[in-house]
């Protein structure tokens, strides 16, 4: 799976279509919680004999929710899960934005 067909699927979540960015939205244009923002976070090579014979990258998907939503969590994990991609999930409240951020870091 490439970057902009990891884009396509998160875009096709329900509730997620153009609310979903890269890295992160312009200043000022960023979309009323829920939304999504992807990034590609580093490289998980397979390397034999000084050359890279499988390139993966690891991407987080960032989920940013006003509340704690589990029912939406769960249909991001099932988007995922429906395209084959294993996920890690973490967590985190953001004091700062008033905001929770579910993070799943898949590999392409």
């Amino acid at each position: 799976m490439s970057l902009n067909e990891l884009a396509t699927l998160l875009q096709s979540i329900p509730d997620f279509s153009g609310k979903v960015a890269y890295y992160e939205f312009p200043d000022g244009e960023a979309p009323e919680l829920p939304y999504i923002v992807y990034l590609e976070t580093g490289e998980n090579n397979f390397i034999a004999d000084n050359t890279v014979i499988y390139r993966q990258i690891r991407v987080g998907i960032e989920l940013y929710t006003s509340l704690k939503d589990p029912q939406m969590e769960k249909t991001v994990e099932d988007a995922l899960s429906t395209a084959e991609l294993i996920w890690i999930k973490d967590e985190d409240y953001l004091d700062s934005e008033r905001c929770y951020m579910i993070t799943y870091t898949v590999a392409i």
